[in-house]
């Protein structure tokens, strides 16, 4: 105990002696530690007397003449009704052009039953021979619904018209029924007649519903362009070699053209990997697609396919890809787990990553990274190489030793760095994460050999391909 410090405040915990305040000063004397006071009466729970109240209330329109205020604790007749109450409280508001009064009636003094549209009069005192007016309006009570719509969530708020004006209902209960119209979003692909449905009823509380596909390429195939039903991607089962060929739109593409660091593997689509959706853009022409399989991933010993040429689903009909241009291909975002290792170079302590101390590393936009480091050295971003200005869009601490980034769109380079100790870290670039191939000028060869194969030229970008033996010219075969 500081003797000092007690003397100084001995006189204070004396007066305060016996309260939450006498008790901090208290402890933080003898004990140097922060104290908390509870009553128990903070967390009782109490009963209610149960003496509920339930108003009664009447709303009019006001008589500009008159002040309704007036009225509390007088008397009010119904004109038409009869009908008489007196006035406990008395609310105005204004909706739109009209000035609003609402009576809150006493129960027990309220005869009668008064009616919509009737006018209610009062005076002010007993005295006075001049009367206060206003006309009563409706109140929405009970509802029929006579159409219940569709599509309404468990509070949603409805708007009342008709009659009166400013009305509005809650839902407060939907209920469900049997599924009797299907709309498709995205038609997908390789389904066949007869194909069962699986319905997926996460977020609902439906179940039980069943579905068979009955149609396949239902739709109207326009003369230009790619319509939906090319997206279906029928197989060829009349091939003259017992082979079986995808069919569908394509894009042939020249591999030796590929951005530094990236190839055939990058390129792999949902047929390849079941998840990975890759999604292109032409440079040049705008049109988009995703991948939906590359010749150089495995999917079935029965199927043959064209070397360097892309089975794509068009995610816009609005334009076509272009001979030549280059496609700009944007991978999905995926999660990496980086280990983080702290090494000594020979003056001091330095982070280590894949084996390389004070690595530059390339975070890409989109992606997820996970960083597991030393408890002991914190591993942080900052924007600038003194590491003065932290960077924390994107990033969450998960633990002491666990950090996370998730690169946003346009981040800037950033520098990782030990929030303990200095000149331990690095460069981490931000790239965005796409890449580029350019197209082959030429989509096929009037001289081949092989089985025969069908070629329709659309719009001299898409092709419907069953098959073509390959060619030793780099530029033109498919």
């Amino acid at each position: 105990v500081d003797k000092r410090n007690l003397i100084k405040n001995i006189k204070s915990l004396y007066r305060l002696k016996g309260t939450a305040e006498g008790n901090k000063i208290f402890f933080r004397l003898l004990f140097n530690e922060i104290s908390e006071t509870i009553y128990p009466r903070e967390s009782l729970l109490r009963v209610s007397d149960g003496n509920f109240d339930s108003k009664i209330i009447l709303r009019a329109i006001n008589d500009n003449e008159t002040d309704t205020i007036k009225l509390i604790g007088r008397t009010i007749t119904g004109q038409t009704s009869g009908a008489t109450a007196i006035i406990e409280n008395v609310f105005k508001y204004a909706f739109g052009q009209y000035q609003i009064s609402e009576f809150i009636l006493n129960s027990a003094t309220t005869e009668g039953t008064f009616t919509i549209g009737e006018q209610v009069t009062g005076t002010e005192t007993d005295d006075t021979d001049t009367f206060i007016k206003a006309t009563i309006t409706g109140i929405p009570g009970n509802k029929t619904i006579t159409n219940d719509g569709s599509l309404y969530d468990v509070g949603d708020v409805i708007s009342l018209t008709g009659g009166g004006i400013g009305a509005k209902f809650v839902a407060d209960t939907v209920a469900g029924g049997p599924v009797d119209e299907l709309i498709i979003d995205d038609g997908g692909f390789d389904f066949e007649i007869g194909d069962k449905l699986n319905f997926d009823n996460e977020g609902t509380e439906g179940g039980g519903a069943q579905a068979f596909v009955s149609v396949v390429n239902g739709g109207i195939r326009v003369d230009e362009g790619m319509a939906d039903g090319d997206t279906i991607f029928p197989e060829n089962t009349t091939s003259t070699n017992g082979q079986k060929y995808l069919s569908g739109p394509i894009l042939s593409y020249d591999e030796r053209t590929f951005s530094t660091g990236y190839g055939n593997a990058d390129l792999l689509g949902t047929l390849n990997s079941g998840t990975a959706v890759p999604l292109i853009t032409g440079v040049s022409s705008g049109a988009t697609a995703t991948v939906r399989y590359n010749n150089k991933g495995t999917l079935d010993a029965d199927y043959e396919f064209n070397d360097n040429v892309l089975y794509i689903t068009y995610t816009s009909l609005n334009a076509t890809f272009e001979k030549g241009e280059f496609i700009k291909i944007n991978p999905p975002a995926v999660t990496e787990n980086i280990t983080v290792s702290v090494v000594n170079n020979g003056s001091q302590n330095v982070y280590q990553i894949d084996g390389v101390n004070q690595k530059t590393l390339d975070l890409k936009e989109g992606n997820t990274y996970i960083f597991s480091h030393s408890g002991a050295h914190p591993f942080r971003f900052s924007t600038d190489s003194a590491n003065t200005q932290p960077y924390t869009t994107g990033v969450t601490v998960v633990n002491s030793s666990t950090v996370q980034i998730v690169v946003p769109t346009g981040a800037p380079t950033l520098y990782y760095y030990c929030a303990n100790h200095s000149n331990m870290g690095g460069i981490a670039n931000t790239p965005e994460n796409s890449f580029t191939v350019r197209l082959r000028p030429g989509f096929g060869r009037e001289a081949f050999t092989g089985p025969e194969a069908e070629i329709a030229d659309r719009d001299s970008s898409m092709q419907m391909v069953r098959n073509l033996s390959l060619s030793t010219d780099q530029e033109d075969h498919i």
